[in-house]
């Protein structure tokens, strides 16, 4: 699924200079292994060291500046501004879900074109997220199904072992931020009810109040406790692979679901 992020809600920008040399990991991938590239989806147009500022227009946004320049023609590519490397992607629909972001690219390298032949590409997160020992869980003001929702992420999370929950969103590592908005269809307590359509999760930095990672699936309010257990794998996933360990994001069901391993499996 991580192709159709299209739909992603991330808030949080990411700039050229903060993204680091393709870091190199071996998996095994068919007959040949596959290796994994940090950097940002650009187009080949502004994938140089003054980035985006030539062609970016009044009041365009970095991935709008992507989109158009690949309508006039560029490929998007993977940049990296650390060492000025820019990949080639052999695979050109992919990428599009990912302008402008900071991203790992899983695939094979031809050294001679320094052309990537894609397997996935995987959102990056930040290094402060890869440190991070504990997370509180908020759904703000808790409408509707988020209540249960909530439960559903604490069960996940103490499945994947990685993280403390603890109580004191002050005393927090991180922050865990599920939401919804509302549509007709299903029912909410508030006086402008609206159905669920969608769970929201942000990974929220609680020294900046800024979002480092956020993501989106299309729920309503029956499927509000998979929506979130999935969006818990999706950033299972990224982490993970941003530290070097890519199994789980070639290991997918025929929908592309992350396939976690169930407890005493």
């Amino acid at each position: 699924m991580f192709w159709e992020l299209k739909h992603n809600a991330r808030i949080w920008r990411v700039l050229a200079g903060a993204v680091g040399c393709a870091l190199i990991v071996t998996v095994g991938l068919g007959a040949q292994p596959a290796q994994t590239f940090r950097g940002v989806i650009a187009d080949g147009i502004c994938a140089t060291a003054a980035g985006h500022t030539p062609m970016l227009r009044p009041g365009q946004t970095m991935a709008e500046c992507t989109g158009s320049c690949v309508k006039k023609g560029a490929k998007y590519v993977l940049f990296s501004s650390e060492n000025g490397v820019v990949y080639q992607l052999d695979d050109q629909t992919m990428p599009k879900a990912f302008a402008a972001r900071l991203v790992l690219v899983i695939g094979n390298l031809d050294e001679g074109t320094k052309t990537i032949h894609v397997a996935d590409i995987i959102l990056g997160v930040p290094p402060k997220v890869s440190h991070a020992k504990s997370v509180y869980l908020d759904c703000g003001k808790c409408a509707g199904g988020l209540p249960s929702a909530k439960q559903d992420a604490l069960l996940e999370i103490q499945h994947w072992k990685r993280f403390d929950v603890v109580p004191n969103r002050q005393k927090a590592d991180l922050i865990l931020l599920f939401s919804t908005n509302r549509l007709r269809g299903d029912y909410d307590s508030g006086k402008d009810s609206k159905p669920v359509v969608a769970t929201y999760m942000s990974v929220i930095d609680p020294a900046t109040g800024h979002s480092v990672w956020s993501d989106w699936k299309r729920s309503g309010y029956m499927l509000l406790g998979s929506a979130t257990k999935a969006l818990i794998d999706d950033f299972r996933v990224d982490l993970e692979a941003e530290e070097g360990h890519i199994n789980l994001a070639l290991q997918r069901d025929e929908n592309q679901k992350v396939l976690i391993p169930q407890p005493g499996k």
